[in-house]
């Protein structure tokens, strides 16, 4: 009997070893993942359509191109993984929050401190200078304003000169930077940018996502974008095509 038991002990160690090892790598997994999204679906309106939507999940760090023609859903989509528009099914983790199930007001405070947006325009405040516009990103993010922090993000992306110009005085590149500084001002885990290189040559085209992935590279955020542009496949290694 002793015989026996000494002969099952090496093989009992190697499977507690082997289970808690693979308990160990789940649990690392579980804390690299991002967003998960499960069984999303969409309808505009009563009768609009409907559009379904693969799951999508996304480490930290993770940069992730959705690429797709017009009416494939991209700007859904990322509505949808960025808090701003509800499923009509399924579920959309970031962080480890079901955000779906916060209440309208926790789901606004949650998103503005977790999630910055670049949409194809800046649609900053055109009575507000960059700063104040900047500083209210971080009062809706439940923060106080903080314009030291406000130089900082203007100056590493080099238009600190004009914290105190208003919109309708900036070009067209100084108001994507004010608004690239607008959403990485509460220093959140995901940036969502919705066609940023649309319009652009080869050469500007460059210019911005390289400005976009060092941006959130220096501010440890996961950069999702949503393009028709194939120009920006290079340049990504985890892509969801939308057909």
């Amino acid at each position: 009997m002793l015989n026996r038991i000494d002969t099952l002990l090496p093989f009992l160690f190697v499977k507690k070893y082997l289970i808690c090892t693979q308990l160990i790598l789940d649990i690392r997994l579980m804390e690299s993942v991002l967003l998960h999204t499960k069984n999303l679906r969409f309808k505009y309106g009563g009768h609009g359509q409907e559009l379904t939507f693969d799951d999508v999940r996304i480490s930290q760090g993770q940069h992730t191109l959705f690429i797709g023609d017009s009416g494939t859903g991209k700007t859904t989509l990322l509505h949808l993984l960025g808090g701003l528009s509800r499923p009509l099914q399924g579920d959309v983790h970031l962080n480890g929050t079901a955000i779906y199930t916060l209440t309208d007001t926790k789901l606004d405070a949650f998103r503005a401190r977790n999630i910055g947006f670049i949409f194809q325009e800046a649609h900053l405040l055109k009575s507000l200078t960059v700063a104040e516009n900047i500083m209210l990103a971080q009062s809706l993010a439940k923060g106080k304003a903080d314009r030291s922090a406000v130089h900082e993000v203007l100056e590493q992306l080099q238009i600190a000169d004009k914290s105190a110009s208003y919109p309708r005085q900036l070009s067209r590149g100084q108001l994507q930077r004010a608004a690239i500084a607008r959403a990485v001002i509460n220093r959140p885990g995901m940036i969502i940018a919705d066609e940023p290189t649309a319009a652009l040559d080869d050469r500007n085209t460059a210019h911005v996502i390289n400005l976009l992935l060092d941006t959130a590279q220096n501010y440890q955020a996961t950069l999702l974008i949503a393009t028709h542009d194939k120009r920006l496949k290079d340049h990504f290694s985890n892509t969801y095509t939308l057909k």
